[in-house]
């Protein structure tokens, strides 16, 4: 059963990392990397996931909705409502995808909290006997926060 290593970079360059895995061994496929904002131009495939939550910030992405029946113009009633307007969240929020790694809820705001302050989330995949050694490289690549789940 694979477990994941988290941890909180930085920034959003994740090079040392990847870097640091690359030279452990590792390989980059089980690596995810979590960024508020938009993927900038001519971003690099080094083989890591990138997930760009974009240009809106977590906590707007999270918090925003329909109005309700306080919003200008009536209540949504399902099945009744318009649908040609905009659409309000990402198809899966990031919110979502960081509860899918098995991060406690409890800790989830901690790391949309890093990503809105410009640092990036890592998640790499390892298999039990390879977590500790993973943990290690986190740490020497100058992850904070280094967790597994």
């Amino acid at each position: 059963m694979p477990l994941v290593v988290t941890g909180i970079a930085p920034t959003t360059d994740v090079g040392a990392l990847e870097k640091a895995l690359h030279n452990g061994g590792f390989s980059l496929d089980p690596l995810s990397v979590y960024v508020a904002g938009d993927a900038p131009e001519g971003h690099p495939d080094s083989g890591s996931r990138f997930v760009f939550s974009g240009n809106d910030s977590i906590r707007d992405i999270l918090g925003r909705g329909s109005g309700g029946i306080y919003s200008s113009g009536a209540g949504n009633v399902p099945g009744l409502e318009r649908t040609d307007g905009p659409e309000y969240f990402h198809e899966e929020t990031v919110d979502e995808r960081l509860s899918e790694l098995a991060i406690p809820d409890s800790e989830v705001g901690n790391y949309e909290d890093a990503m809105d302050a410009g640092h990036a989330v890592v998640a790499y995949f390892a298999r039990p006997e390879t977590v500790e050694a993973v943990e290690g490289v986190f740490r020497a690549a100058g992850m904070a926060n280094v967790r597994t789940y």
